[in-house]
C-alpha cells in the first residue's frame, strides 16, 4: 500500500529487507524478491531480483502519497502478483502490507476477495497479510496457509519472523499406490534422513466429484 499513511511501513520494509534476505541466504535458499505498490490502482511493479541492494534502492524511490479515502485496491495488486512469471516449481509467497480495507466489486475493481483468494489457493500460493485486524484479512491468511500479522505490531520483528517462517517450510505431495475411491482410512509412514519417522493417517476420497470450495 503506497498511500500517505504508509510512510513508516515503506521505510521499515526498506530498512529491513537486507536482514530479511540474509536469513533467506543463510539456508541456501534460491530466492527472488519482487514488489507491487498500489493505491486505488496499481502504482508500480518492479519485477523480480536476487540483488537485495538493488531491491532496497528501488524501495527507496517509493514515496507514500495521497490516499486518505479508504479502502485501497489490494485485490488488483494480488491478482497482478499472481500473474507474474515465477520460477518453475518455486514456493510462492505474497506479503500484503496495508492499513486499510479493500475495494471489491465496484467502480475501482470488478474483483472480489473470494475469487482472488480462490485462484491464489488453487495455485498453492501462501499469503501473509500485515494489515489491520479485520476478519477478511485473517481469513485470507488461514485459507492460503499463511499467517496474519497486525500492522500495529513491531514491524522489524514481523519481518524477522516472516523470514524465519519462510525458510522453515516444506511442501510434500503424496500419490497413493491405491487410487480406489473407497473412503477408507489409510496409514502413511514418512521417513526423513537423520530424523525420526512420522506416522500419518488420511482417509481416501469417496467416489464423487466436486468443485473446489472456499468457506
Amino acid at each position: 500500500d503506497q498511500t500517505g499513511s504508509m510512510g513508516d511501513e515503506i521505510d521499515s520494509v526498506r530498512d529491513n529487507c537486507l536482514a530479511f534476505a540474509d536469513i533467506l541466504k543463510s539456508t541456501n535458499m534460491d530466492y527472488r524478491l519482487g514488489l507491487i505498490t498500489f493505491s486505488d490502482r496499481i502504482e508500480k511493479n518492479i519485477g523480480f531480483t536476487k540483488d537485495v541492494k538493488d531491491f532496497k534502492n528501488k524501495i527507496s524511490l517509493i514515496k507514500a502519497y495521497a490516499g486518505g479515502d479508504e479502502p485501497e485496491n489490494d485485490l488488483d495488486a494480488l491478482n497482478a502478483a499472481r500473474n507474474d512469471k515465477f520460477i518453475k516449481d518455486a514456493k510462492i509467497v505474497f506479503i500484503l502490507i496495508t492499513d486499510a480495507p479493500y475495494h471489491q466489486n465496484n467502480r475501482i475493481t470488478p474483483l472480489t476477495m473470494l475469487e482472488v483468494i480462490k485462484k491464489i489457493k488453487l495455485e498453492g500460493i501462501k499469503v501473509y497479510p500485515i494489515t489491520i485486524n479485520i476478519p477478511q484479512y485473517v481469513w485470507m491468511a488461514k485459507e492460503t496457509e499463511g499467517e496474519y500479522f497486525d500492522i500495529l505490531s513491531d514491524f522489524s520483528s514481523i519481518i524477522e519472523m516472516l523470514a524465519v517462517d519462510l525458510t522453515a517450510q516444506y511442501k510434500i505431495s503424496y500419490i497413493t499406490s491405491n487410487p480406489s475411491f473407497d473412503n477408507t482410512a489409510r496409514n502413511i509412514e514418512l521417513k526423513v534422513k537423520d530424523f525420526s519417522a512420522a506416522k500419518l493417517k488420511y482417509r481416501s476420497a469417496a467416489n464423487i466429484t466436486a468443485s473446489s470450495q472456499l468457506y
